[in-house]
């Protein structure tokens, strides 16, 4: 695997126990079956989004630059918000029509997978409200620390 693929998987691997945590302690006392999983979804969604963001800003076009770090931290995080609810619909919907689980948190059918895209749009505004204005700075300070990491092990290597 080439370093710049593996450096943004790194980078959504240090992200992911992040969106695990928040969502744990954000939703696990939620009412009803259907957002008992959160934290996986945000999770995954913290990995992903990250990783994306990393790959564009930063290692496409091997741009390690301080801003382009911090840049792809906070726009990792804000992208995850989506992405956590898109998973989390699409998640909703296998297991209400696959599975025959409760599927939404009142216990019927979720929107469906295509609706659904717009329907993680207006979740992720409400999430950015809600958590946001944490999840945006601690995304930027991971790219901030990553950036750093990078540039001491890339002198130590000179």
């Amino acid at each position: 695997m080439n370093s710049r693929v593996r450096q943004s998987l790194v980078m959504g691997l240090i992200c992911a126990p992040v969106g695990f945590v928040v969502g744990y302690v954000l939703l696990s006392d939620a009412p009803g079956d259907g957002l008992k999983h959160f934290q996986y979804y945000a999770a995954v969604a913290a990995f992903l989004a990250p990783t994306l963001a990393w790959w564009l800003l930063v290692e496409r076009k091997n741009r390690l630059t301080l801003g382009r770090g911090i840049g792809a931290g906070a726009l990792g995080a804000a992208f995850a918000h989506y992405v956590c609810w898109y998973l989390m619909i699409v998640g909703s919907n296998i297991d209400y029509w696959l599975l025959q689980g409760p599927g939404s948190s009142l216990g019927e059918a979720t929107i469906d997978v295509i609706n659904g895209l717009w329907g993680a749009a207006g979740y992720a505004l409400l999430s950015y409200l809600v958590i946001g204005w944490a999840t945006l700075p601690v995304g930027a300070l991971i790219g901030l620390v990553y950036y750093y990491f990078l540039m001491k092990r890339s002198a130590a290597n000179t």
